[in-house]
């Protein structure tokens, strides 16, 4: 088995992104982790045009999927589920660091799993527990706190984007890749 160099890259991007945007909210710094994830993000952008790999189409998903993950992490702040710290939005919108959050997701989504961005019902199931996992970890570290039944939101939660992906991985496959 041959591992691409490019995409050891991309995976230690995502998780630098992850624990940075973690880490730093959890501490009551709401900017720094959009900060570190856009510059790891530009020279993720910069490795993908040195090699001569697509880009743009990834940087379109991840811009859409931040935004839907923004949505509905404002319907879970609005509702009253959950409370991000280092957010001075308060509870009218999610935190920077959850948009930074799924800007990495999206991109690395489409530069990592290209050839497998067709496969629907997959990425909904691995989405369910693997989304539960994330807001999970981001709850223990401290970047969140759950307010009401941890039961209810999880399986929201999970429920949600293990349909939402799919949809929006159909939405850019039809409209990138026709």
């Amino acid at each position: 088995m041959i591992i691409n160099p490019v995409h050891i890259v991309h995976y230690l991007s995502y998780y630098l992104c992850w624990i940075f945007c973690i880490y730093l909210a959890s501490y009551g710094y709401p900017l720094l982790g959009l900060i570190i994830t856009v510059l790891i993000m530009g020279l993720q952008i910069i490795v993908q045009i040195l090699n001569q790999l697509p880009w743009r189409g990834a940087l379109y998903f991840s811009m859409g999927l931040a935004l839907l993950g923004a949505i509905t992490d404002a319907i879970w702040l609005y509702s009253g589920m959950i409370y991000f710290k280092a957010n001075f939005f308060g509870s009218h919108f999610p935190p920077l660091w959850m948009v930074a959050l799924w800007l990495s997701f999206g991109f690395n989504l489409v530069v990592l799993y290209g050839s497998w961005l067709t496969y629907y019902f997959l990425w909904g199931l691995v989405m369910f527990p693997s989304i539960i996992f994330a807001y999970w970890l981001g709850v223990q570290f401290g970047a969140a706190t759950l307010i009401g039944s941890e039961v209810v939101f999880y399986l929201t939660l999970g429920l949600t984007w293990s349909l939402f992906l799919p949809l929006s991985l159909y939405l850019f496959n039809y409209r990138h890749r026709k």
